[in-house]
């Protein structure tokens, strides 16, 4: 990364320099949170990860779940595509975990459509 480049970064996140002093020895002022969590009745997004954690906890397991902001449908409008654990060998999940892909509804919901792709 460029230093330009984290320079807007740190400055977008609020963590900006005051006097000359570097902006990790400053009073950091808070910022506009970037992020808004919104509650699932009100989003429609009811997704849960299974972290698949096994009492061996191997190297697999470190890789968690993912998540993808795409326009799958090319409509002009980010979705929400959700990757799950799955099974292993060290790890049988007590019922079948799945993927998700939700669909914007241009309204601040979304839709699940996994089936349906």
């Amino acid at each position: 990364m460029k230093r330009r480049d984290f320079l807007r970064l740190v400055s977008a996140a609020g963590l900006t320099a005051a006097a000359g002093v570097p902006f990790w020895r400053s009073r950091v002022h808070a910022a506009p949170p970037i992020f808004e969590a919104i509650d699932p009745s009100a989003s429609g997004i009811h997704w849960v990860h299974d972290n698949a954690m096994s009492p061996s906890r191997f190297l697999p397991e470190t890789m968690g779940p993912g998540v993808a902001f795409i326009d799958y449908d090319n409509d002009g409008w980010i979705d929400v595509f959700m990757v799950n654990s799955g099974a292993a060998d060290f790890y049988q999940p007590k019922t079948p975990l799945k993927n998700a892909l939700y669909k914007n509804n241009r309204d601040g919901t979304f839709t699940d459509v996994t089936a349906k792709a």
